[in-house]
């Protein structure tokens, strides 16, 4: 069939969704045709497992997703976790260092019962609002149940890039990946976990060749994914830093970034 051993990585926010938080329509008629002619579509996203349903409302991947940009898979037909990469008990001076640099910062903690709001701000409720899913409340990081998955610095776009600029050359980077993954948010997780090595082991977990992925971001969070793929797609609403890694670029996510994808395959 035309698109048999093709497998579409997408990212979610900003790539697969529009700014409503949902699939656009062209997008779900393009992927249905491009699996009903021999390919197959994989999610890689910052989300949980939880905020993960509602957005794709029963649209379910055919292999298990990428979640927490690569902290986990988790498998969204049996509803477990494949795999967990966790954060250390140490993770806690960074959050500390954040807080006092900038005493209005909201902070996320992710585990495997959700997002924990650990302290919370604006941009903590707004994250769970958003995400349609209802944030646990923890008495500050310490009192969060682990694993500690992921943590995210949540404030004002103007704050996150303050946020990101003092933690840029601060000697925390050695240890664990730090990224601004959206304007409202900035995550800190393991230093082993990435898309693209998520992206690794699903294609050897399945037998995958990478040279026949295609994956597809906006946000610098994706860029190892697009590394680590055959074909590399940036969508026209991508950071800069992630166009630069394409092969190709797409129009925008409001547009339907997957659907012109397809059409060009």
């Amino acid at each position: 069939m035309k698109f048999t051993d093709l497998v579409i990585c997408s990212d979610l926010d900003g790539t697969l969704l529009n700014e409503q938080n949902a699939i656009p329509k062209e997008n779900i008629e393009a992927i249905e045709y491009f699996r009903a002619h021999g390919g197959k579509i994989m999610f890689a996203t910052g989300r949980f497992p939880e905020a993960v349903l509602p957005a794709i409302d029963g649209f379910l991947p055919d292999f298990p997703c990428i979640c927490h940009n690569g902290c986990s898979l988790y498998d969204l037909l049996k509803m477990e976790y494949v795999e967990i990469i966790p954060l250390d008990d140490e993770v806690v001076s960074v959050i500390d260092e954040i807080i006092r640099l900038f005493p209005s910062v909201g902070i996320e903690v992710m585990n495997k019962e959700g997002l924990c709001a650990a302290r919370r701000n604006f941009a903590t409720d707004r994250h769970a609002e958003y995400e349609k899913i209802e944030a646990i409340i923890t008495d500050g990081v310490k009192n969060t149940p682990k694993p500690w998955i992921k943590m995210v610095a949540a404030e004002d776009p103007d704050m996150v890039d303050a946020i990101r600029e003092k933690l840029l050359d601060s000697p925390f980077r050695e240890k664990y990946n730090m990224l601004k993954t959206h304007k409202f948010y900035y995550e800190i997780f393991n230093k082993s976990a990435t898309k693209g090595t998520a992206l690794k082991k699903l294609c050897n977990i399945y037998g995958i060749n990478p040279k026949n992925v295609i994956a597809v971001g906006d946000n610098e969070n994706d860029i190892s994914m697009l590394k680590a793929a055959g074909t590399a797609v940036a969508v026209a609403n991508a950071h800069d830093d992630v166009k630069t890694c394409a092969d190709i670029i797409t129009c925008s996510n409001e547009e339907g970034a997957i659907a012109d994808l397809i059409e060009r395959l």
